[in-house]
C-alpha cells in the first residue's frame, strides 16, 4: 500500500512546477498544523480549492505518513489519522457548548433559516445548556465567563465556530458555524442530542475540568 502510494505521489507531482510544488508544501504544512480547510473561512479558501485541484498528490502524501485525507463534498477538507492518535480532548464544559451548538445548528438547518449563513447569538448557547440543568438554572452562576471565552476561542481554533474578536466578544455577539461540525459531531438528531446532553448532570464549576475525546 506505501508503495503505491509513494508511486502515486511520484506521478502526480512529477510534472509540478516550482510554484505547484511550493503551493503543494503550504497546503500540506497548513493540513498538518490545522487538520482542517474550510471553504467558507477567508483564510482558508485559497487553500481549500488548491487542496482539492491536488487532491490526488495529497492524498498519497499523507499515507505516506499514516494520515487519510478527506473531501466531505460539502466545503471541508481534512485529516484523520490511520492509527487513532490526535483525537481532540475536550474538557466538559467544551463538549456541551459543542453538542449545544449542533443542536442549535440543526434546529437551524430543519427551518431553512441558514440562507445568510449558519449564525447563531452567544446567548442562545446559554439559554440552551440552562434548558439542560446542566449547571443548575443558570449556568451563568457556575461557569465563569472567562472559562466560556476558553471554549469559543477552542472551538474556534478547530474551525468549528468563528466571530469577529474575542476582545469583544459578548451574550449579543454572533457566531457562525462552519460544517467542520458534521464531521465532529456525527448526530444528524436533535433528540439525540438532547438524550447526550442528559448525562452531563453534575452542575459543579469543577466538572469542567473533566476531559472526554471525540474524532
Amino acid at each position: 500500500m506505501k508503495k503505491e502510494s509513494l508511486s502515486n505521489f511520484v506521478v502526480e507531482t512529477g510534472a509540478f512546477n516550482e510554484e505547484q510544488l511550493e503551493n503543494f508544501a503550504k497546503i500540506a504544512n497548513k493540513l498538518l498544523f490545522e487538520t482542517y480547510l474550510v471553504s467558507e473561512k477567508n483564510e482558508d479558501r485559497y487553500y481549500y480549492y488548491l487542496a482539492r485541484e491536488h487532491f490526488e498528490a495529497l492524498s498519497s502524501y499523507f499515507d505516506l505518513l499514516d494520515f487519510t485525507l478527506h473531501d466531505d463534498q460539502n466545503g471541508v477538507i481534512y485529516l484523520t489519522t490511520q492509527n487513532e492518535s490526535g483525537r481532540l480532548e475536550l474538557l466538559k464544559l467544551d463538549t456541551v457548548v459543542l453538542l449545544v451548538i449542533r443542536k442549535l445548528d440543526l434546529a437551524l438547518l430543519e427551518k431553512a433559516t441558514i440562507s445568510a449563513g449558519r449564525l447563531i447569538k452567544v446567548k442562545e448557547i446559554y439559554e440552551e445548556i440552562n434548558a439542560t440543568g446542566i449547571y443548575g438554572s443558570d449556568v451563568r452562576r457556575v461557569v465563569k465567563w472567562s472559562n466560556m471565552l476558553q471554549t469559543l476561542s477552542k472551538l474556534r481554533r478547530f474551525k468549528i465556530i468563528d466571530f469577529a474578536t474575542l476582545s469583544g466578544l459578548n451574550e449579543e455577539s454572533i457566531l457562525t458555524i462552519y460544517p467542520t461540525i458534521n464531521i465532529i459531531v456525527k448526530s444528524e438528531d436533535i433528540h439525540s442530542l438532547t438524550l447526550t446532553l442528559s448525562n452531563y448532570t453534575n452542575d459543579t464549576e469543577e466538572a469542567t475540568d473533566e476531559e472526554t475525546t471525540t474524532d
